[in-house]
């Protein structure tokens, strides 16, 4: 997991390098409105917690390359909800889902 940022380019990234066949992962902000105070990843996300302009609590973002078979599916919302506990996030991990069916649920009248 590498994480570096351009502030005098106006950018930061965290990344996860090219696996074998799998490609990287790599997660941009704009160092003007995002600080970043922490970076981790696996082979499947690259999270970043900080600071977002304007707000009080500490922000988390992630970027995902999810499995493709169910059961790893589960461990990796398992995963990310450890990493989510560790960094104190008040976000409902119910709230996280497969894109895919985020997506189906989004048309489907959903969130």
């Amino acid at each position: 997991m590498g994480e570096a940022g351009k502030k005098d380019w106006g950018y930061g990234f965290a990344q996860l390098p090219a696996n074998g066949n799998s490609g990287g992962i790599i997660l941009f902000w704009d160092t003007r409105v995002f600080t970043c105070k922490e970076a981790v990843g696996d082979e499947r996300f690259v999270a970043v917690k900080g600071l977002w302009m304007g707000k009080v609590e500490d922000i988390f973002l992630v970027c995902v390359y999810g499995p493709h078979v169910s059961c790893q599916k589960a461990l990796l919302w398992e995963r990310l909800a450890r990493l989510m506990d560790r960094f104190n996030s008040q976000v409902n991990v119910k709230q996280m889902n497969d894109f895919n069916d985020f997506i189906n649920d989004t048309r489907s009248g959903g969130i």
